[in-house]
């Protein structure tokens, strides 16, 4: 089965294949990039023998305004920018109702969608600061024996860090060499070499002792000589003589050339394994498509692609930098070259000289660091979608936001199981506690809230019913469980209040006009509290990406009232400088202790 997508501007007719085993997480078609506000018409005929009652079609979780006619079994959409506001990969999905009671479920691959390269550059300033201050995360996430610490605890050096550093050591050693040039620390080399016509008279004691035990080497003389033994006179045919010879082949020397040679083979691997990843994952990209659009469009995972080629050319030209000045070096010093592995033994020339103190220092700095792994690119570009990757960053967020507001980690991060849980090998719950030992703050990932039971510390349960598709499609139908992204638990003594925050890689339009109104029905309208007359939910965020403090609170008005109403619907940004859920969970705690003194009690 097909659909058929128009693109109104181009005229063009797309066909995109349907199916039921689609897995939209690694599938993607790449014959076509749609643009983020091109018009596009859809037609699909269903081809099936059963009589069709109704039919939704989503643009990933957002429902669009399809039209139904039963005569020719057709389902269509006119002219519409359904596109718009997309930031990434999408798919499409047609859920359809037939009349035996059964629901069947047919879905595109993924589809491109191409958007301003302003957008993209969030993408990007995302991947930097993921790099600058969370290295190894996406690691730890899929790592087997993956070490519990806190967000701020890792054995990874960043890819930012990593070039700071090497910066550091260039500048000390070419800072350095032109001290070499002037005081190389040498040694004096002694060796004995064969030599004939030898003075007796310039003999030492080793000499002697070596001709002693060589006594082929003394001949008759026909003439006076020094040596006369019974009034006969010899002389020495050849000797080994004690040859004095300056070198340079010094402990210290062989340590500084050979740390030299080891970060230039530490750069060279790392260039291998980046563009190894790279080249890998350049394949998924439809660059031939790319060249087609409007020179001001490109694809956000296009950007991450550039992003990591801009990594590769980096590290290449300190390849070249370390290269030349490890020529210079080998030039001056003239010693042998040899393995470095480690911080090597603090002499007394690396004590007392000083540019001779300042490699070993550099030495130190380089060593002592951890590891920059670049396993974790490959990590995000595996996630293919940036919207799970913008979920991933999101968490990193708020587990720094939550150790920023004087909290700290109560017990091991977890992983809670649940009933039809799709993602089983990373974590979704980390505990901390206040300062002061009074507030437990949870946060669970991706947590299942149940209809018919509460589990894993969630006293919260859902009540089954979609109020919106009741409103809109004046027919029931029931839900299992709901699953937001992120769920604070805080509590006091047992008596606790809920947060609950959904990331949507979605621009600020889009969530304003789809997204939030269907939060607020899920986790206002049809979430309840465990045996409670009122709701513990305290308040409902979707979290948008922006590097604009854009925000939105939906209960705010003009009335100057000493109470705010809860629960709280808004709209927060997640801005890649700084971060802007420090704010937000202080305030949750705020208003948590509040409403612990004035409602709660």
């Amino acid at each position: 089965m097909e659909i058929k997508i128009i693109d109104e501007y181009n005229h063009q007719e797309i066909s995109v294949a349907l199916s039921a085993d689609i897995n939209s997480e690694i599938e993607f078609y790449k014959d076509n990039i749609f643009v983020e506000n091109g018009l596009y018409s859809i037609f699909i005929n269903f081809e099936t023998d059963n009589n069709i009652s109704y039919v939704r079609m989503f643009l990933e979780d957002i429902c669009l305004d399809v039209q139904f006619d039963e005569f020719t079994n057709t389902a269509y959409l006119y002219k519409k920018r359904i596109f718009e506001d997309c930031f990434d990969v999408v798919s499409i999905r047609f859920e359809i109702d037939y009349d035996d009671g059964s629901i069947e479920v047919l879905k595109t691959p993924n589809l491109y969608v191409a958007i301003k390269k302003t957008t993209c550059q969030y993408v990007q300033n995302m991947f930097q600061d993921i790099e600058d201050n969370y290295p190894g995360v996406i690691d730890a996430f899929y790592s087997a024996g993956k070490k519990k610490v806190g967000i701020a605890d890792t054995e990874t050096r960043g890819f930012n860090d990593t070039i700071s550093l090497l910066s550091t050591i260039y500048t000390i050693l070419r800072d350095a060499f032109p001290m070499f040039q002037q005081s190389i620390n040498k040694t004096i080399g002694e060796q004995y070499k064969y030599s004939k016509g030898i003075n007796v008279g310039n003999l030492d004691n080793q000499a002697v002792n070596w001709i002693l035990t060589h006594p082929e080497c003394i001949k008759q003389s026909s003439t006076p000589t020094p040596i006369r033994v019974n009034q006969k006179y010899y002389f020495v045919d050849r000797i080994n003589f004690l040859d004095k010879k300056e070198s340079c082949e010094t402990y210290e020397n062989q340590m500084i050339l050979g740390f030299i040679h080891s970060i230039i083979l530490y750069i060279n691997d790392k260039c291998l394994e980046l563009e190894k990843i790279i080249k890998e994952f350049e394949n998924e990209i439809p660059y031939d498509e790319i060249k087609k659009l409007p020179k001001d469009y490109d694809l956000a995972y296009n950007s991450v692609i550039f992003h990591y080629k801009e990594l590769f050319r980096i590290l290449k030209n300190y390849s070249e930098t370390f290269e030349n000045l490890f020529d210079a070096y080998s030039s001056c010093l003239q010693c042998d070259l040899i393995t470095v592995t480690s911080v090597p033994r603090y002499t007394f020339i690396f004590r007392q000289q000083y540019h001779y103190r300042r490699c070993f220092e550099a030495m130190v700095l380089w060593f002592e660091a951890s590891n920059c792994n670049l396993q974790s690119i490959g990590c995000f570009l595996k996630l293919k979608k940036l919207s799970k990757l913008f979920e991933y960053y999101t968490l990193m967020k708020l587990k720094e936001a939550v150790l920023k507001n004087d909290f700290k980690l109560y017990d091991e991060p977890q992983r809670l199981v649940y009933e039809n849980d799709t993602i089983v090998d990373v974590d979704n719950y980390y505990s901390y506690i206040s300062k002061n030992g009074e507030t437990k703050l949870s946060i669970y990932y991706e947590p299942h809230i149940y209809n018919n039971k509460t589990v894993n510390g969630i006293d919260l349960y859902s009540t089954g019913y979609h109020f919106l598709k009741i409103l809109k499609e004046n027919r029931i139908r029931k839900n299992e469980y709901w699953t937001p992204d992120f769920v604070l638990k805080f509590d006091n003594s047992g008596k606790c209040l809920y947060f609950i925050l959904d990331s949507k890689f979605s621009a600020y339009s889009s969530v304003c006009n789809y997204h939030i109104a269907e939060l607020a029905n899920k986790y206002v309208l049809s979430i309840a509290s465990e045996n409670e007359y009122y709701s513990k939910v305290a308040g409902v965020w979707a979290i948008y990406p922006s590097d604009k403090s854009q925000r939105l609170n939906l209960k705010k008005n003009l009335i100057d009232s000493s109470k705010i109403s809860i629960p709280i619907i808004a709209i927060e940004p997640l801005l890649t400088q700084g971060n802007s859920l420090i704010a937000l969970v202080k305030y949750m705690n705020e208003l948590y202790t509040e409403v612990y003194k004035d409602v709660i009690e």
